[in-house]
């Protein structure tokens, strides 16, 4: 079901809330969230004295700290929670500026290092998860669609000391075709490959569209796509040296012989090699196509946010595509010229057979 595009809503009230303190009236806003990064990113420009809505003018008398910690809201709807990370103070014909520059709290995790090796056996994807988000006090979301995969067993999850969070995270969310993204609260959401709602119908030709492009490379394209690992079972000569699989899949819109092997580090008991396969074809048809569009305004015609994650069905004459998009970046950016929303969009990949159909939009503001 699609839903046609109306006219962008008004400028959005953006209030940044720095340790209990809110901030308004800015003269620049750019915040960058995307389904590849796992952190949002904010930039705001403000000056000493801000007006709005007709009020008087406001001063800043307290100053804002680098390491503070924030709330986003966009029309009181919670974006991001995260931390003040850069800040630049100017002056200029008299008027104080500073810009303010941070991350969600996920960032912890995408820059920091595990300095402990860590050892567990027998327990579910969600608690190893857990297990590595405990030391940053982020909490882990898990939607309706990636609770089957988030529940299933690992047998043995072995991270040792010096290797990157978030690596280890998506290295074991990978093995079970799940996604992970930050949340509006600071948590750390998993959803399962393909978990989506509803598309907006775009067209070029309408007038909230400020401009776009599509781009289409299939050299990235292969198939066969083997993945190897290993059984976890010893061979049939009794040696101690587990078994070596094979996980196998073919790319339909590869018509000559193209083939790509890869080794994989967990084993095939659960299917982890087969579905490492399938999802590697599909981020190779996913990464296959891509699409930039510029918008006016931030919400879409049913008042949500534009937001990575969502689903648009693209139909133009003039790009030469037709198809279902999703979300990969967006960009919200305010400036004198007026607030625009800057959309990356490329195919999506498919359902995960083993997720739950339940819990689309999961990487949507709540």
């Amino acid at each position: 079901m699609t839903t046609p595009l109306a006219q962008p809503p008004a400028p959005e009230k953006v209030v940044l809330t720095v340790n209990g303190q809110e901030f308004g009236g800015w003269k620049t806003v750019a915040i960058v969230a995307s389904t590849e990064s796992t952190v949002t990113n904010f930039s705001l420009t403000l000056s000493e004295k801000w007006v709005e809505g007709g009020q008087p003018a406001k001063v800043i008398t307290s100053p804002v700290a680098a390491g503070g910690a924030v709330e986003l809201t966009l029309d009181g709807e919670k974006v991001m929670t995260g931390f003040v990370e850069s800040l630049d103070r100017s002056i200029e014909d008299g008027t104080h500026q500073v810009r303010i520059g941070g991350r969600s709290k996920t960032a912890d995790i995408s820059d920091c290092t595990v300095l402990e090796t860590v050892n567990l056996r027998g327990t579910s994807v969600r608690q190893c998860i857990e297990t590595l988000l405990k030391p940053f006090g982020i909490q882990l979301s898990i939607s309706p669609s990636a609770q089957n995969a988030s529940a299933r067993s690992v047998k043995d999850f072995h991270v040792k000391s010096g290797e990157t969070v978030l690596g280890e995270i998506k290295r074991l969310c990978t093995l079970h075709a799940l996604l992970v993204s930050d949340g509006p609260w600071g948590d750390l959401i998993l959803a399962a490959v393909g978990a989506h709602g509803d598309a907006i119908t775009l067209d070029a030709s309408h007038d909230a569209i400020l401009g776009g492009s599509v781009s289409v490379d299939q050299q990235g394209l292969f198939s066969p796509v083997v993945i190897f690992g290993r059984s976890g079972a010893p061979t049939s000569d009794g040696g101690d040296a587990a078994a070596l699989v094979q996980g196998r899949a073919v790319n339909g819109d590869v018509t000559r012989y193209r083939p790509m092997g890869s080794f994989s580090g967990g084993d095939e008991r659960s299917g982890s090699a087969t579905t490492q396969a399938n999802s590697l074809v599909a981020q190779q048809k996913t990464r296959s196509v891509t699409a930039n569009l510029r918008l006016a305004g931030w919400r879409r015609p049913d008042g949500k946010l534009w937001w990575k994650g969502q689903m648009v069905h693209l139909a133009d004459a003039h790009l030469g595509y037709t198809g279902v998009l999703q979300i990969k970046r967006c960009e919200l950016s305010l400036s004198e010229s007026g607030s625009t929303v800057s959309l990356s969009l490329q195919p999506p990949e498919p359902l995960d057979p083993g997720a739950s159909r339940d819990g689309l939009d999961d990487m949507q503001p709540d």
